[in-house]
């Protein structure tokens, strides 16, 4: 039961941002380590921010 609170409580504060108009965010098809996952669509988000 603790277990499901805790990973509730991600998913909460991970949804959050999405509905705040403050905020901008992505959502890549990559695992915990998104350099080795989907480097070329990472690349391409931090490009687009840094411009």
């Amino acid at each position: 039961m603790k277990h499901n609170r805790g990973r509730r409580l991600l998913l909460d504060t991970g949804l959050r941002p999405r509905e705040d108009p403050a905020w901008t965010t992505h959502a890549l098809d990559g695992g915990h380590n998104l350099m080795r996952d989907v480097p070329s669509e990472l690349l391409k988000v931090l490009l687009d921010i840094a411009s």
